[in-house]
């Protein structure tokens, strides 16, 4: 029975709570809480700012406040994706800042931070020095971290590419007391033998380094090395140099991992042994090395789950040690915390000194950073499924006690809307060609509404970036904006996603752009046999990789009546010749080595297939996007218009690789509304006019 002020009203058209506005402003969020003396630290994305990445610090007393100065913004280009861009010493904070991409530091407690000053030089070019997930050594003296140098800055600091016009990824060594701002050469190169680098980490003792490394065509998912050296300072002074120390390496070997194994996450713990995360059981797993006996050793045995994820984000890690000492007479005393990956969604778990791993009463959907505290604890950014996320995004856990956890931060996204309904997202199963995918499926959800009787709710398909990357069930406003609109939501684990072991992720090797796209039609096929959605009116969104499978999806299947590409790849040969050098060889393993398999890059490649198109596409874009470059969005453009299909074309100046300006984000969330409704034959609730750049409708 319909409740009394149950309103009827035809999918597609239901009001929401959700505006664009009202979801932008839900895309403030925090990252990395650490604790740094005494406080608790953490950076929030303000796209209202521009997109500006701020430092914040949480009080005792609960307040939130800036500790840099809003000329900062706390972001590394490293990589074009970033990742760890600030890190705390003794008494000295740490940040590279996006402006300049030089490395800073700001002296002082966060209460009373003194003014930041650069340790590095000014780059020749434009971003040409880029640093990023570094740590400070027990003597304060460096700060080794990933060095990321373009081509001017390159000879100066005595460094050839292995590839003419590519940059050059170190470990560095610079110093602490800013002597490198005018003397280049303090910078001290600890290793430049292969192609990428990350995770630098010092030992205790200060005397150990160890460093993950890989060279092309590997991605840090497909193979890593991982490497350890002794390390040594020296006082120096002589004529031409202030007084000071120099930093040298010797005796660095591999002691895990490889060309077919992938290592993550590296961390020493303070008994000297060295932790990490492989999947060399074909699942992620923590194992030990010790220096002492050059031995490994496994900590976990999951073969269902996995602690490790796709180093997209550079500094990446999936467990911490506790700083609690254990009692030697308590092998049951917490250790490790770990965040587990079981079938695309997460869990937070913890091993105990005898090795068993139990998995805490914690609700979360996906687990973004962990961080232990002195008190014993753990720091937690905590993603969840439902709306009911304002107490539980950012918490302290009491692993020693079992306590439930204190939150720290209160994110902007929270059940406090009012009127708003979330939808919970459901596991789907279904097979496609021949094997079993992966997809959450979101109904639609309203308070106080209702569809006509007999009516299927029109579907929109997700197809994840990455592609090796995935979507989990956690609370995704974006997803709530079309369901509270009456949509239904199929976010597709395709063939080649993580969160489900290396066997599943290696199911694109070769197969990109044919098993995903295998997948999203059939995830279609799937629901509407199930009658969950509406045949007629099944759309298809994703961006980067996920363009690519919108794209081959129009051309390959009838059973989308539109599509919309953001920042989407359109020409793999173009690509190849114009992305940057982090995915410069990915499709070597997604595709296939070039110029050999030429003919396989032609037959994937959506420009050339733009006659096969037959469905209206919106394409979004970034006009600084340096992964996938603008022009890949205007040749497919200009290949739908000669068809004279009905399309829009919108390109954002400033933006990069996704949005973050909040004037970005709430244009592209209404020209998506609007474009569905031209499409399906509707009249959304909201008042959006047509955008100029509309073509054929």
């Amino acid at each position: 029975m319909k409740a009394v002020n149950t309103q009827t009203l035809p999918y597609g058209t239901w009001p929401s709570v959700l505006s664009a506005k009202v979801v932008t402003s839900a895309g403030s969020s925090f990252g990395m809480p650490t604790e740094y003396r005494g406080s608790v630290l953490a950076t929030e994305l303000r796209p209202e700012q521009g997109g500006r990445v701020a430092l914040v610090e949480r009080q005792a007393t609960g307040v939130v406040r800036d500790v840099l100065p809003r000329d900062y913004s706390v972001r590394t280009r490293v990589h074009e994706y970033g990742g760890r861009a600030w890190w705390g010493g003794v008494d000295q904070l740490y940040f590279c800042c996006w402006e300049d991409q030089r490395l800073y530091c700001a002296k002082g407690s966060p209460d009373a931070f003194e003014a930041p000053y650069p340790l590095t030089p000014e780059p020749i070019e434009q971003h040409g020095l880029r640093f990023a997930d570094g740590v400070e050594t027990p003597d304060r003296q460096w700060v080794i971290a990933v060095a990321e140098i373009h081509a001017s800055d390159q000879e100066r600091l005595g460094l050839v590419a292995r590839k003419q016009d590519e940059a050059v990824n170190v470990v560095m060594a610079i110093p602490t007391d800013g002597s490198a701002v005018n003397d280049p050469t303090r910078l001290v190169v600890l290793s430049s033998a292969s192609d990428f680098v990350s995770n630098p980490r010092v030992s205790v003792d200060g005397l150990r380094l160890c460093w993950l490394q890989w060279n092309h065509p590997n991605m840090p998912w497909d193979g890593t090395e991982l490497m350890t050296a002794c390390i040594a300072t020296h006082l120096h002074s002589d004529t031409s140099t202030e007084a000071g120390t120099t930093i040298s390496m010797s005796d660095a070997h591999c002691v895990a991992g490889g060309a077919s194994v992938s290592i993550v996450g590296p961390s020493w713990l303070r008994d000297g042994r060295l932790a990490f995360s492989t999947d060399e059981s074909g699942w992620w797993n923590v194992s030990v090395f010790d220096p002492n006996t050059q031995e490994v050793k496994s900590v976990t045995q999951l073969t269902h789950a996995e602690i490790g994820a796709p180093a997209w984000a550079i500094g990446t890690t999936r467990f911490a040690e506790l700083f609690s000492e254990p009692d030697a007479a308590d092998d049951n005393a917490p250790w490790l915390a770990v965040a587990v990956t079981e079938r695309a969604e997460d869990w937070l778990g913890v091993v105990r000194s005898n090795g068993d791993l139990e998995r805490l009463p914690v609700a979360c959907a996906a687990v973004k950073g962990l961080s232990p505290t002195i008190d014993g604890g753990l720091l937690t950014h905590i993603d969840l499924t439902d709306a009911d996320s304002e107490h539980r995004r950012f918490t302290h856990e009491d692993l020693a006690t079992g306590g439930t956890g204190k939150a720290l931060f209160n994110p902007k996204t929270s059940g406090a809307i009012p009127g708003f309904k979330c939808s919970i997202p459901e596991s789907f199963e279904f097979e496609s060609a021949g094997e079993t995918a992966h997809a959450f499926f979101y109904p639609p959800a309203a308070k106080e509404l209702t569809a006509p009787d007999n009516e299927k709710p029109p579907l929109i398909v997700m197809g994840h970036g990455g592609p090796t990357a995935h979507a989990s069930p956690a609370l995704r406003m974006g997803i709530q904006y079309w369901t509270s609109r009456g949509f239904a939501v199929a976010d597709v684990n395709y063939r080649g996603s993580s969160g489900f072991g290396r066997q599943y992720r290696q199911g694109l090797n070769e197969a990109w752009g044919v098993a995903d796209v295998e997948d999203c039609v059939n995830v279609v096929s799937a629901l509407c046999e199930h009658g969950k959605v509406d045949p007629q009116r099944c759309v298809i969104r994703g961006g980067s990789a996920g363009g690519l499978t919108v794209l081959r999806a129009l051309q390959t299947s009838e059973l989308f009546a539109a599509g919309t590409s953001l920042y989407g790849v359109a020409d793999l040969e173009a690509l190849l010749a114009d992305t940057h050098k982090f995915e410069s060889r990915y499709l070597d393993t997604l595709i296939g080595p070039y110029p050999q398999e030429a003919e396989r890059y032609r037959l994937r490649s959506p420009i050339h297939h733009a006659s096969d198109i037959t469905s209206p596409l919106l394409v979004l874009q970034g006009d600084e996007d340096k992964v996938v470059p603008p022009s890949q969005s205007t040749s497919i453009v200009a290949a739908v218009a000669a068809q004279s299909l009905p399309h829009a074309y919108v390109l954002f100046a400033g933006e990069q690789h996704g949005w973050r300006k909040a004037s970005t984000l709430v244009r592209a969330l209404e020209l998506e509304l609007w474009f569905y409704g031209a499409v399906l034959g509707f009249e959304p609730d909201d008042d959006i006019a047509a955008p100029e750049e509309a073509v054929g409708f």
